[in-house]
């Protein structure tokens, strides 16, 4: 077991062990910090703005609408959603079933059936797995959305805007601004 004892640095601030001679090291470079917080940054807002409404990621559904679909669907009590992961409620099959998402005839898989991913954009969870997959597909089968320019963002169709206010109770679906 490593031992950490307490040092005081010439700035006579009171540190532990490694992480003192690892921050005192990395300080020393002035550039280090904030060319990190520049790039990270630069990289979020270089993309499109219609990304951060409707887009894909991977397979399913992000953005601002994964993020109000996942809270919509949590909030009625059909999925249990946390960051340790996710699970699909007896009322959430009666709701899929309804809605004419086939869930029972999904194959089996390695893939996880349900599970939560973290939005880059919004910082919360959104729903993944195959159920995400098949929530996305369907939303596109039925032209509620529809895909942009060879790219992941996505656009809501205006009767897209409506199922998602009647079917999902999400009030005010984001749309994409072109």
């Amino acid at each position: 077991m490593r031992s950490y004892s307490k040092s005081v640095s010439r700035d006579d601030v009171a540190t532990i062990g490694w992480h003192h001679r690892w921050w005192h090291k990395c300080s020393k470079r002035s550039w280090w910090w904030p060319r990190i917080n520049f790039h990270v940054y630069r990289r979020h807002r270089n993309l499109p703005r219609s990304y951060e409404a409707a887009r894909s990621c991977y397979d399913h559904l992000a953005g601002r609408l994964g993020v109000a679909l996942a809270d919509a669907l949590t909030a009625r009590g059909f999925i249990i959603l946390e960051p340790e992961g996710a699970q699909v409620t007896g009322r959430g099959m009666d709701f899929f079933d309804e809605l004419g998402l086939e869930i029972n005839l999904l194959p089996k898989g390695r893939r996880p059936f349900c599970r939560p991913c973290l939005d880059w954009s919004e910082r919360r969870y959104h729903v993944a797995g195959r159920l995400g997959a098949l929530l996305l597909g369907f939303c596109l089968d039925h032209r509620w959305l529809e895909r942009r320019n060879d790219s992941r963002a996505l656009q809501i169709t205006e009767l897209g805007a409506r199922q998602f206010e009647d079917v999902f109770q999400i009030e005010h679906p984001p749309l994409a601004i072109v």
